[in-house]
């Protein structure tokens, strides 16, 4: 079973305009969990970078693919044509078929440290194209927090990429439904990264790593080890 920490929020909130999630349908059913709370490691290197203050990027998404690295905070990796066509995909259902889009994707991120929370938002609803092969995954990383977690052991409470609708909503762990979408850790590079079906919020909570690759309880599963 999952202990529950508090939370180093990544959450999506762009100030003033939620506009996203606030009319997303959740098409599954997934548990919603409380905040957690950063343990002391996390909250150190929370506060080191709080100082940078919110930041605003503009992107695009290649049609063909790309990464995008945010201040060296979040990166996002594109495979190519894995963005659904805005236009004809429809927004909350996010395992519906879709056409891919053939155009750049023009967005706007907010991100940074507001009140000791680590957040990230992104203007543009947008899905991406579902599939069960691994090397067309669209993945939200994070190697921020390497410090505290390279060397330590699987049996430590690690960070979780969790979703979250809206700032304030209560957090909802989306690999309950879909294991795909289960956060993973590399504890040899200390990074921290899942995959994301949408543009919504996700925070960074706590829990325990996975006893295995199967194990069924909402777990961070350990890629790599020391």
């Amino acid at each position: 079973m999952r202990k529950l920490i508090s939370a180093l929020l990544v959450s999506a909130v762009t100030i003033g305009a939620a506009a996203c999630a606030d009319n997303a349908v959740a098409p599954r059913e997934t548990a919603s969990r409380d905040a957690l709370t950063p343990t002391s490691s996390f909250d150190r290197i929370n506060k080191s970078i709080e100082p940078m203050g919110m930041q605003t990027q503009s992107f695009v998404i290649p049609a063909r693919g790309g990464q995008v690295d945010f201040g060296g905070v979040f990166t996002l990796d594109f495979p190519a044509h894995s963005v659904c066509d805005p236009a004809t995909s429809g927004y909350g259902d996010w395992d519906a078929p879709c056409q891919a889009s053939k155009s750049d994707v023009h967005v706007t991120a907010t991100y940074g440290v507001q009140a000791g929370q680590l957040l990230i938002d992104f203007d543009t609803p947008l899905r991406f194209v579902p599939t069960r092969s691994r090397h067309k995954w669209v993945t939200l990383s994070t190697n921020i927090y390497h410090e505290a977690l390279i060397g330590v052991t699987s049996s430590n409470l690690l960070p979780d990429l969790l979703y979250i609708p809206s700032l304030g909503a209560q957090p909802i762990d989306e690999s309950l439904t879909d294991p795909t979408l289960r956060t993973h850790i590399d504890l040899r590079s200390g990074n921290v990264w899942r995959r994301i079906e949408h543009f919504s919020g996700y925070l960074v909570g706590a829990g325990d790593g996975c006893t295995d690759q199967n194990d069924p309880t909402n777990c961070v599963q350990v890629d790599g080890r020391m």
